[in-house]
């Protein structure tokens, strides 16, 4: 398979000779003399890659190690051998060692094993973004407001462009939002959540596009951000409606450029992902007070979806009082079923919490009922 790597090595004639080979064995290789070089070139566009000499004109490589290993695999380059140079370059962040001068035929399987790791892991990283889809909570309903949403969905999933999922709390926000991400061109990537209303202010920032290490703390370590598990991918931000004007700023200059900068750092840095961002706020009142930029949300807000509330759709909760009884009772020994007069309680109520509260409702009742069979009226605590 192709992949885009970069080769800092400061030696002209190696350079050439290593991006030459790693084109013949079917990769995109590109040279880099200097650090200032490829440090640009790694701000224009993402590798999959990098094969670093350990002594540039412009910088040490075990220095600027930590930092490369932490958005794509590192193979170190050297003529100065040693176990001890092997140790060091291994503990900050290096993913193979290989010492001058190179034998081709080497390179190439180092470079085979090591992108073979690299896709593994974000396998597992896949894997992992994929749980919540596959927990037991779908778009479950037939009434004409969800099929509706449903075809909604599958049109958004075809642009690449922001959206806006609007919709009261526990609606289904976070699960829109993956199902838009699994029928996109990006399903094979990460689909990241980062919650808007968990961290505040600078906090927000850290978590999302990382840190440099605090200068007044000797020793301390830089933060890598949720946005390098998105690449490629779907960042998923809830509660956007909660970040402060600082963060607002920073994800409309995401948005209109594809930048961002860690906190603390004096580079941009270039990603390639979705945005898709959740609100159960007005945001069109909240953009007249001030208190949010209008800039990012018509940024947002150009492709938007709406969630209807459960009470707009009572006809789906017997759809979904079974879709969820089957979920949850595969942790139980005995099926249970709701009585009709429990089925018209659950009617005739109106849901403030939603779905959420439905599946909470329901999850109480099933304890509640013991042994039996039915769940009756009064093992609905509502």
């Amino acid at each position: 398979m192709n992949r885009r790597i970069l080769v800092i090595e400061d030696d002209s004639v190696l350079n050439k000779l290593l991006c030459d080979g790693l084109n013949r064995a079917g990769h995109s290789a590109k040279g880099a003399r200097r650090w200032t070089e490829a440090e640009r070139r790694l701000s224009e566009e993402s590798v999959d890659l990098v094969l670093l000499d350990v002594s540039l004109p412009d910088a040490d490589g075990l220095d600027i190690l930590p930092k490369l290993a932490e958005r794509q695999p590192v193979i170190i380059l050297t003529a100065y051998g040693s176990v001890q140079n092997a140790v060091a370059a291994m503990k900050r962040g290096a993913a193979e060692y290989l010492e001058k001068p190179i034998n081709l035929d080497e390179l190439e399987v180092a470079v085979a094993r090591v992108l073979e790791v690299a896709a593994l892991k974000r396998d597992h990283l896949f894997i992992k973004s994929r749980v919540e889809a596959l927990t037991p909570h779908n778009l479950v309903g037939s009434s004409a407001a969800m099929t509706e949403l449903r075809q909604r969905i599958a049109a958004l999933a075809k642009s690449d462009a922001p959206i806006l999922i609007r919709g009261e709390c526990g609606t289904g926000k976070t699960l829109a939002g993956n199902l838009i991400h699994a029928q996109s061109a990006r399903a094979k990537r990460n689909f990241v959540i980062h919650d808007g209303s968990a961290h505040l202010g600078r906090d927000f920032l850290t978590a999302l596009f990382g840190a440099e290490p605090d200068p007044k703390a000797p020793g301390s370590p830089s933060r890598t951000g949720l946005i390098l598990d998105a690449e490629d991918g779907t960042l998923f931000l809830d509660a956007v409606a909660e970040v402060d004007a600082e963060a607002q700023e920073t994800l409309l200059r995401l948005l209109e450029s594809g930048l961002y900068r860690r906190v603390g750092a004096q580079n941009d840095r270039a990603v390639q992902l979705r945005v898709i961002a959740a609100t159960s706020r007005d945001l069109e009142s909240m953009a007249r007070a001030g208190t949010f930029r209008p800039a990012l949300l018509e940024k947002l807000g150009g492709q938007t979806v709406h969630l209807p509330p459960l009470r707009q759709r009572k006809e789906d909760i017997p759809e979904l009082a079974a879709y969820f009884l089957g979920h949850i009772q595969i942790s139980h020994p005995v099926g249970k079923h709701l009585t009709q007069s429990a089925l018209d309680r659950l009617l005739a109520y109106d849901w403030p919490g939603n779905i959420r509260e439905l599946r909470n409702i329901l999850e109480r009742a099933m304890i509640l009922s013991g042994e039996g069979a039915q769940i009756a009226p009064e093992h609905l605590v509502l």
